[in-house]
């Protein structure tokens, strides 16, 4: 897959210079909106990449999601898409601390209702948008659709329990070439749309870069190891020996009392600071969300094998040598930054750190450039010749748009499939995520390159987290593809991609382990409440194996005689009927594809 896509990329500044018509747009100017149709066997309109959505008119559907989808037939409708006066519909959703702003009282909100004559009635909440969905729910106070806050389980209540959540699919099928066009170029996409009745209940927010695949990541301080004039380590016993030189040396090197080797970080927001992926992966795969795996079209638990005790046991062993510091069970990014950024000794006192990017564990643009002093530890290669990345692939976020009104369906989802082709958003001058050209971006100079050394199509102006009142930043479904998110010019402002793109496919893509993660697969609806608490009981945040992989890492517990207790409370807890389980769901996946 990713030499697909680099072979995609290569290509790119051809494919800009023939000038195909980006991805279902209504025209070339905001002046003059055109109708894009694939009919009579046609395709429809061609995106920047040369991928067209799927044929019209020339296709024979069949029952299948896959054949339903292949033969849909979607018109973008011109703009305006309504002259009747509104609100037309209203929205709920979550703005607080955000890097948008205001969504109200916004540029680009403003600027998008005169192109399409649709005013959305905005609902907003400063925090706890799941909670507020549900007291609706269940007072009846329903808006017509919600941005976010709705989780996979509860989808599937609402939508096929329920009946709360109003399907996209016909809408989709006849008014969105552009949300078509991104379900057949990305089975991560089309398996997150499609519920098991085979109907599409909410939009996504699909983004596809390097720096986004591979998040389970570690970093290093570079001015420490050419002090010790030490290069990356490549094993993981390389790793204990450099975190031991840090221990050991750098103090009087630098005059800092004492370091911290290496850290993570468990509280608030851990998704990509905890610091066992990164390690256990060395030994055996593992991912931390569900604990399972696939090989062979067989699905099974990875936190009970030798391997992953093994990994444990060195995690154990950087805890009892003072390498890996006990802070990391109770501190959150805001810890990690106090570390980096010279609050405790007027100097960085951290060595080592996972995190997905520099913003996690520094300031990002900051005064004393300390984003720009870590580089990114490769894959380790553990004992016995493991060496394996967590790959998730693509980032996919789901729930982003759901629905609650039937009357008003058809209209959402014309308004939001110019959402997914960012392509002819720049030719408008405008980008949802990015804000007006001229301010948060601006179209590349012939000459000007991407980190992969082709023509670049535009240029950021300001921190992709800056704070603005010009754009939707990523608070809404949208879809930027691979060769969109690396078209971008390579420079500081791109650094996130640029440089944490680079570092993800020199140091982590060619241990890519995607084929052992389990795909996004529905549970079927008899076994979702059996499921959700069997995950919850076991494998959650606060499940048994979470409890006792942090009490052997810290000593609390032994990997000698506490490891039998341990394997009879997940029997106790009912690990082989979760696995059995996730065979279950994972035999529909394949036979569905």
């Amino acid at each position: 897959m990713k030499v697909r896509k680099i072979a995609i990329l290569l290509v790119l500044g051809v494919i800009l210079a023939l000038g195909l018509a980006a991805c279902g747009e209504r025209g070339t100017t905001p002046d003059q909106p055109a109708t894009t149709q694939a009919t009579g066997g046609q395709p429809a309109t061609t995106g920047q990449t040369g991928v067209t959505t799927p044929q019209g008119g020339g296709v024979a559907a069949d029952d299948t999601v896959m054949g339903r989808l292949m033969a849909a037939n979607p018109v973008a409708q011109s703009w305006p898409l309504t002259t009747t006066p509104g609100p037309h519909f209203s929205l709920l959703l979550q703005v607080g601390g955000a890097t948008m702003e205001c969504i109200i009282d916004n540029e680009f909100t403003h600027w998008y209702q005169e192109q399409t004559g649709v005013e959305v009635d905005w609902i907003v909440i400063p925090s706890g948008l799941g909670q507020e969905i549900t007291l609706r729910i269940a007072a009846g106070d329903l808006p017509d659709g919600f941005i976010g806050g709705i989780g996979t389980g509860l989808l599937q209540e609402l939508a096929l329990l329920d009946n709360i959540l109003m399907p996209m699919t016909d809408a989709i099928f006849n008014y969105a070439p552009n949300i078509v066009n991104m379900l057949m170029r990305e089975p991560q996409a089309f398996e997150q749309s499609f519920l098991p009745d085979g109907n599409i209940y909410q939009l996504l927010r699909v983004y596809d870069t390097p720096n986004e695949q591979i998040t389970k990541r570690a970093w290093v301080y570079q001015p420490w190891l050419e002090l010790l004039n030490m290069d990356l380590p490549q094993t993981t016993e390389e790793f204990y020996v450099m975190l031991t030189r840090f221990r050991d040396e750098i103090p009087a090197l630098t005059g800092i009392p004492e370091v911290v080797p290496f850290a993570g970080a468990l509280q608030g927001n851990p998704a990509n600071n905890e610091p066992t992926t990164y390690i256990l992966n060395s030994f055996h795969f593992y991912s931390h969300g569900n604990n399972m795996m696939r090989r062979d079209g067989v699905v099974s638990f990875v936190a009970g094998n030798e391997d992953y005790r093994e990994g444990l046991r060195f995690l154990r062993r950087l805890v009892e040598s003072n390498l890996l510091t006990t802070e990391t069970w109770t501190i959150n990014r805001n810890g990690l930054m106090a570390m980096t950024e010279g609050q405790a000794h007027g100097q960085n006192i951290l060595g080592a750190v996972t995190a997905m990017y520099w913003g996690h564990f520094t300031t990002e643009g900051g005064p004393l450039g300390r984003d720009t002093s870590f580089v990114s530890l490769p894959v380790l290669e553990g004992p016995n010749g493991v060496r394996l990345a967590y790959d998730r692939g693509l980032l996919v976020n789901g729930g982003m748009l759901t629905l609650t009104n039937p009357d008003i369906v058809d209209l959402a989802i014309q308004f939001y499939d110019w959402m997914f082709c960012p392509f002819s958003q720049l030719e408008y001058g405008w980008s949802s995520k990015l804000g007006r050209e001229g301010l948060g971006w601006r179209h590349a100079e012939p000459g000007e390159l991407t980190p992969l050394g082709t023509q670049a199509t535009l240029a950021f102006l300001r921190p992709n987290d800056a704070r603005q009142r010009d754009a939707w930043f990523g608070s809404h479904a949208y879809y930027w593809p691979f060769e969109f998110t690396m078209g971008v010019v390579d420079d500081f402002m791109n650094r996130k991609e640029s440089f944490g793109g680079q570092e993800t496919i020199y140091n982590y893509q060619p241990w890519s382990a995607f084929e052992y993660r389990l795909p996004f697969v529905w549970t079927p609806f008899e076994l979702l409440e059996e499921f959700q608490q069997l995950q919850t009981h076991l494998v959650g945040g606060p499940g048994i194996v979470r409890q006792y992989q942090n009490r052997f890492i810290l000593g609390e517990l032994c990997l000698d005689n506490d490891w039998d207790a341990y394997l009879a409370s997940l029997q106790r807890g009912g690990i082989d009927r979760l696995v059995e389980i996730w065979q279950i769901k994972y035999d529909l996946y394949r036979a569905q594809n």
